[in-house]
Formats: structure tokens, C-alpha cells, sequence
């Protein structure tokens, strides 16, 4: 899958990060997370929106801090679609169980940030 990642077909890459988003939010990729997060960060600065929203979705069922990074860029980008899909997946990292290894501790200007219109 990850081997998509840089195919030339935007539809292709959109697939690859939906797929990603998949599987990760079946927990069952712990132990490819280090590979995965940087394919999602860069197909969510992909030139195809479609793809960059599912990029943003797919990194918000990754439970890690790594993200969060990733996540605050994209509250950033012009699209409403996307800024709300970035906050939604920040405001899930806060209610993360406390049986992850490590805690997420959200920054409050990115909890309480309204998203652009």
C-alpha cells in the first residue's frame, strides 16, 4: 500500500490514504506507525484535495503525538472541508484512553480554536 503513495493517478494516492485511515483505525497498525505517519503527512500536503482530506482523516485514528504537528499545520489550509477534518481529529486525540503508552497533551489554542469559514 505504502508503495502508492507517490502514484501518479491523484485517485490512486486518495486510495492509499483512505486505505491507511482503515487500518488504522482498526489498531492494527502499532507497528508500521513510524513508517506510516510520514506517507500521511505527505499526502496530506498532496496537490488533490480529496486526497489531503483523507490524509487529515486517516492521521487523526493514529494515536500518537506525532500527529498532532501535522494536524495543527492543516488548521491552516483554505478549504473549510479540511480545517474542520483537522479539528475533529485533534479534539478525538484528547479523548485517547489513559491506557496509551503516552498521554497526548493538546495545546489549548489548538482545542479551543475555531475553525475558518
Amino acid at each position: 500500500l505504502l508503495g502508492y503513495a507517490n502514484h501518479p493517478d491523484a485517485s490512486v494516492r486518495e486510495q492509499v490514504a483512505t486505505g491507511l485511515g482503515q487500518i488504522a483505525a482498526a489498531n492494527a497498525m502499532h507497528t508500521h506507525t513510524p513508517q506510516v505517519i510520514p506517507v500521511l503527512e505527505r499526502l496530506s500536503r498532496d496537490r488533490h484535495l480529496e486526497t489531503r482530506y483523507q490524509a487529515i482523516v486517516a492521521l487523526g485514528q493514529i494515536k500518537s503525538d506525532r500527529v498532532i504537528p501535522i494536524l495543527t499545520s492543516a488548521l491552516r489550509e483554505p478549504s473549510s472541508k479540511l480545517v474542520k477534518a483537522a479539528s475533529s481529529a485533534l479534539n478525538k486525540l484528547k479523548h485517547y484512553s489513559s491506557s496509551e503508552p503516552k498521554l497526548l497533551e493538546l495545546p489549548k489554542q489548538i482545542l479551543y480554536k475555531k475553525p475558518l469559514r
